[in-house]
């Protein structure tokens, strides 16, 4: 373990929607690096197996039950750990739920559900913890965007509407915390090979399973990506690599992008219309 990662060892970690995906790789690697991780989901039954396999392997974990967009159970699950633990000292949100279509056909309550897991979801934990780490005078939240939160994606317009707000939430709340000793980083990764692409709405229909993208990194590197940054207090953290070429992109040339993106609007509506 490097000298940089052993800032986590005996820390008390809280991982929202640890049961699957980038989340569990993230529990997994926290208990490799001595943390105690506690792991939070709606699926109990899955945050359970994830803490057993950490206890099994010798590490220390407690499963808890939550619905992140609630925040009377986001409070509950801040004082319980507090109580355990008499601390948290890390938060990271990594719950969400992707869309894909013409925005046209996005019902009422799709618009809700995609808000809920990838805006409320971070947002409820976060203030939680937020409160408990600023009376304590230190703590870090990570919370989980997407490279769609940095820059504007059609065909997947609620998704990247919640991730706008997720990054601006967590800017401005790292602005504000940092004279009470709380850091906030939010990450904002390309795609990432997990059981996200096995649960993505179909705008105006029933939910589907997508292929998962071209050049998706795997779950495992995603959390060591996070991890790594976050051990140094990095504001953003984008990668790999090739997708910060794209928010450079966007940032610096956004007639080009908009011209990439107008495509990609095009295929999906041509995709639709031929299905």
């Amino acid at each position: 373990m490097s000298r940089k990662l052993s800032v986590y060892h005996q820390k008390i970690a809280v991982v929202v929607g640890g049961a699957s995906g980038i989340g569990r790789a993230m529990c997994h690697a926290l208990a490799q690096y001595g943390a105690v991780v506690i792991v939070a989901d709606l699926d109990v039954a899955g945050a359970e197996q994830v803490a057993d396999a950490i206890r099994q392997t010798g590490g220390q974990a407690d499963a808890h039950e939550i619905d992140a967009t609630s925040a009377e159970q986001a409070e509950q699950m801040v004082q319980t750990v507090l109580l355990d633990h008499e601390r948290v000292d890390y938060m990271f949100n990594s719950v969400g739920l992707g869309i894909w279509g013409d925005v046209r056909e996005v019902t009422g309550q799709q618009w809700h559900r995609v808000m809920d897991a990838n805006f409320w979801s971070i947002v409820q934990p976060s203030l939680a913890a937020y409160r408990a780490m600023a009376q304590r005078g230190c703590g870090h939240i990570v919370n989980l965007a997407s490279l769609s939160g940095l820059v504007p994606v059609p065909t997947t317009i609620p998704y990247t509407a919640a991730k706008h707000a997720t990054v601006g939430f967590s800017l401005a709340l790292r602005d504000e915390g940092a004279d009470l000793g709380v850091k906030i980083s939010v990450a904002c990764p390309g795609p990432v090979q997990s059981e996200f692409h096995n649960r993505v709405l179909l705008a105006g229909e029933k939910d589907e399973s997508r292929e998962i993208p071209k050049g998706a990194i795997d779950a495992n590197t995603a959390a060591r990506e996070i991890l790594a940054a976050t051990a140094s207090n990095k504001r953003l953290i984008i990668f790999p690599s090739r997708f910060r070429w794209k928010w450079r992109l966007a940032s610096w040339f956004p007639g080009r992008w908009s011209r990439l993106a107008r495509a990609a609007a095009s295929r999906m509506r041509n995709k639709r219309n031929s299905s």
